[in-house]
């Protein structure tokens, strides 16, 4: 038995504002409207998250504090257990695995929310392996339900077959390369704090130690201290020359996206 969601493309219109990207939120909006019987728009639901006007384009990505910090917001203002089900791995994995293979937030909840995910892409689960259904659907509202099958193009459905593929890889490359980049950020912030000590460490030495200047110990200590600072600026550098890289990638391959969207 393979995943059942209610299916949407991530675009919204609020208040005169065409949104993109965020299929995670209308996920959550889909289980409060057909679970529990509430209305709230986008916008009202990232506002509970603690965001605002900057996610209207935003894709979801945990590595990203801001947008893993709304999550857990959003996830203990509603009361929710989220669980998000790679549901890619399902040929893969058998049941049981797949699964010990989701990723909860807000654990201590006993008002589960399972939300399908492939790359970028989020469903609200309604049925599947694993899945206990809500209590009720509200079915007066004709959601849109069928089996998960994550297409990205749908912004585009008019893509030829050849194109729609190119699409998907081209979109997957764009978040791999957006992904790396934030662990990169915060491993440089990691390596710029030790090369500031190791500064901080050689001016203290130098001025505790200005008399034996000219002593072999003090300088192997000196050399010492520029050995493991050029070390680690190296590797900063490296990694900035790399984001720069992965940044002009994406560049291109969002040139790559609107020529296929016809803009």
């Amino acid at each position: 038995m393979s995943y059942r969601t209610i299916h949407n493309n991530g675009q919204v219109t609020e208040e005169g504002i065409e949104m993109v990207n965020q299929c995670l939120w209308i996920s959550i909006r889909d289980y409060l409207r057909y679970c529990r019987n509430e209305e709230h728009s986008i916008i009202a639901i990232k506002e509970m998250a603690g965001l605002g006007a900057e996610s209207d384009y935003a894709m979801a990505d945990w590595d990203n504090m801001v947008f893993r910090r709304a999550i857990e917001t959003i996830a203990g203002v509603l009361n929710i257990r989220l669980e998000f089900y790679p549901v890619y791995l399902e040929e893969y994995y058998s049941r049981r695995a797949l699964r010990d293979a989701r990723h909860i937030v807000n654990d201590d909840s006993p008002n589960v929310v399972p939300i399908a995910f492939y790359g970028a892409h989020f469903e609200f689960i309604v049925e599947g392996p694993g899945i206990q259904r809500c209590r009720f659907i509200n079915a007066g509202q004709h959601p849109n339900i069928g089996l998960f099958k994550p297409d990205i193009t749908v912004v585009k459905p008019e893509l030829v077959d050849e194109e729609s593929e190119e699409f998907k890889q081209t979109f997957d490359m764009i978040v791999a390369n957006k992904n790396r980049i934030t662990r990169n950020e915060d491993s440089i912030k990691l390596l710029r704090e030790e090369c500031e000590k190791i500064i901080q460490e050689t001016d203290r030495y130098e001025n505790m130690n200005a008399a034996n200047s000219n002593t072999p110990n003090y300088k192997r200590k000196i050399a010492e201290f520029r050995e493991n600072f050029n070390a680690l600026n190296g590797r900063r550098k490296e990694l900035l020359n790399e984001n720069k890289k992965l940044k002009e990638d994406n560049d291109s391959f969002n040139y790559i996206i609107n020529m296929l969207l016809g803009k």
